[in-house]
């Protein structure tokens, strides 16, 4: 049996992850929230603001793309390590987008509505800013599966880390190139007082 898997080689062949890499993919809606990577408004700007798209997941990080027939294509990371666990919001809300538009003018001649996945992922960005990307998916089959289940384990693992010994976490952080030397022994010197 073959399996037909366009969100996987899009995924590759834009950002040039091997697809072997990629575990799972999913075409999606992006509805903006990244500062780098703001919404475009085209021809039909307030009825449908977003951009078709696909998302990927590694081991290590979420990827969307934006192919393009005309435009630019573009790509951006979200790695696991740096998603606020806590506040990733998963809502099942109407939206308003162009593949949906024109698959329903040619199937039906309505408008294109449907329920969809929004899911925003709040992330660190490698610059220090915040970052709260949003994509509507259709069907999150085998990549919602897989996400939440990267996101269950860094949430125990922050878990985990709230019960550990500040000054092991400072060490850890350190470590890890999170913080200068400086910034470490400030910070050891206020724990020890």
């Amino acid at each position: 049996m073959v399996i037909f898997d366009i969100e996987k080689k899009e995924v590759s062949k834009i950002s040039g992850i091997e697809k072997d890499a990629i575990l799972c993919a999913v075409s999606c809606f992006y509805l903006g929230g990244h500062m780098e990577y703001p919404v475009e408004l085209g021809f039909l700007k307030k009825a449908l603001p977003g951009q078709d798209g696909y998302l990927g997941a590694t081991n290590d990080f979420i990827i969307f793309v934006k192919p393009a027939v005309l435009g630019k294509k573009w790509f951006f990371k979200i790695p696991f390590n740096r998603i606020d666990v806590q506040d990733v919001k998963i809502e099942f809300k109407e939206i308003h987008t162009l593949h949906g538009t024109v698959a329903a003018l040619y199937a039906t001649g309505g408008i294109g509505l449907g329920k969809q996945n929004v899911i925003k992922i709040p992330f660190i960005d490698d610059n220090g800013v915040e970052q709260e990307p949003q994509f509507a998916i259709k069907k999150m089959k085998d990549f919602g599966v897989f996400v939440n289940k990267k996101l269950n384990e860094l949430r125990k693992k922050a878990n985990n880390e709230d019960k550990k010994d500040p000054l092991q976490i400072l060490k850890t952080r350190y470590a890890k190139g999170e913080i200068s030397k400086t910034e470490f022994e400030k910070m050891k010197k206020i724990l020890s007082d």
